[in-house]
């Protein structure tokens, strides 16, 4: 294959024979391995290196994933992706996205709140089981309300208040 520059190197990017192994993926030996085909798409040897051009590596199939470019023509020409009839719609699309985006913080902020309430709820429905009279320190787990568990037997007062325990007693299950 003839070379159209007079300096005898190739046109266009150009890789040692190592750099070419690492652009495709593969070993040095691989890409030896193809050295026929490189040299008749325009590889060359210069002193101890090689001199291989991007194309002869895409032509001899060691770069599949890279196509070369087609050649220009003017009745291969692309419109524009898109139009200024589009700008209206890219912007309504980004204010809606904004929306969502502050619902979807506003109902984790919601959220939040609810399980702050239900746990200051759960802990003050604690806090009065152990203040209702004649009733032993309760776990939050019981449900069954204070009359109707069993009153422990004892005298009745002479007022009409309920009798209370000392605290010991009532933490050491005394009478």
């Amino acid at each position: 294959m003839s070379n159209p520059e007079s300096s005898g190197r190739p046109s266009g990017p150009t890789l040692s024979m190592a750099e070419a192994a690492r652009a495709c993926g593969v070993s040095v030996s691989t890409v030896r391995r193809h050295r026929d085909a490189l040299v008749a798409h325009g590889a060359t040897r210069h002193d101890a290196s090689w001199v291989i051009p991007l194309s002869a590596l895409i032509s001899c199939g060691l770069m599949p994933r890279v196509t070369p470019p087609d050649a220009p023509s003017p009745n291969n020409v692309a419109p524009a992706m898109t139009s200024h009839g589009d700008a209206p719609l890219t912007g309504e699309v980004q204010e809606l996205r904004e929306r969502l985006a502050n619902a979807e913080h506003r109902a984790e902020l919601a959220e939040a709140i609810a399980a702050e309430r239900q746990h200051t709820i759960d802990a003050q429905r604690i806090a009065l089981r152990a203040l209702e009279p004649g009733s032993t320190h309760n776990s939050p787990a019981t449900d069954e309300p204070a009359t109707a568990r069993e009153q422990p037997p004892g005298p009745e007062p002479s007022d009409s208040r309920p009798h209370r325990r000392s605290w010991w007693r009532r933490l050491t299950g005394g009478a």
